[in-house]
């Protein structure tokens, strides 16, 4: 019987993540994984506040760990872990994972979860929200300016109207 633990971690800081939800998969000979992943999962476990998942008492065999939920302010990663729980000859539990996107071995257990705005640091961000700001400011102020442009145009047709209907009636009671 196998324990795997994957520790769920921030790419940019390291720090752990809780609330990262997984699902594991048992891989079944023949079936693929696209038809897998709609199906339900064998277990779902929840991360710890050391970013830890623990799925404990595994047969041996081959499955299939997903990312189900990623906490607020993560994207939700679309990585496929292959999970291996074999025995060597001395009895004892071997578990590898593997990225199944690049083949890599993830050795220590932790994968890193990827925040909305991963390519940007912090002064990054920043800066990038000054800038989208300032043009959100100019453009509140372009609509503003078109819509007072927009109330004196509409004020002067409707002047120009009454006017119009002014000296056409005075015109008619002249005429009388």
């Amino acid at each position: 019987v196998g324990h795997v633990t994957i520790i769920a971690k921030d790419e940019l800081d390291k720090t752990p993540l809780l609330g990262v939800t997984m699902g594991i998969w048992h891989k079944r000979k023949g079936v693929i994984w696209e038809n897998e992943k709609d199906t339900e999962p064998y277990r779902t476990v929840k991360s710890d506040a050391d970013g830890s998942i623990h799925f404990e008492k595994l047969q041996e065999g081959d499955y299939w760990a997903y990312m189900l939920e990623s906490p607020k302010g993560y994207e939700s990663d679309e990585c496929l872990l292959e999970i291996s729980v074999t025995f060597d000859s001395e009895g004892k539990t071997v578990i590898k994972i593997t990225n199944s996107e690049t083949g890599e071995e993830i050795k220590d257990g932790i994968i890193d979860i990827v925040p909305e705005n991963r390519s940007l640091n912090r002064e990054q961000h920043k800066s990038r929200r000054r800038r989208s700001l300032s043009k959100e400011r100019r453009k509140s102020r372009r609509r503003r300016g078109l819509g007072k442009e927009r109330q004196r145009n509409r004020k002067n047709r409707s002047l120009n109207r009454e006017r119009h209907k002014s000296r056409k009636n005075r015109s008619l009671s002249r005429e009388q």
